[in-house]
Parts: C-alpha cells; sequence; structure tokens
C-alpha cells in the first residue's frame, strides 16, 4: 500500500498513520472503510 508515495502499513496500524482513523488502532471491528448503504 502506499500513501502520497510512503509505505503505508497494514490495517493493524492504520490507526497509527492518520489521526481520523484512531479506531483502527484499537478494538477488532473498525474499519477505515466508508461503505454507503
Amino acid at each position: 500500500d502506499n500513501l502520497q508515495g510512503n509505505f503505508v502499513p497494514g490495517p493493524p496500524l492504520w490507526g497509527l498513520v492518520n489521526a481520523a482513523w484512531s479506531l483502527c488502532a484499537v478494538g477488532k471491528r473498525q474499519s477505515p472503510v466508508d461503505v454507503e448503504l
């Protein structure tokens, strides 16, 4: 995965990459994907 040319680790570390994804760093069921229903 890449974000602006920088390495982005897998989902367990996404919460450390972007403050908006902080819930990804805790719990087991959060997802950074916005799914429209």
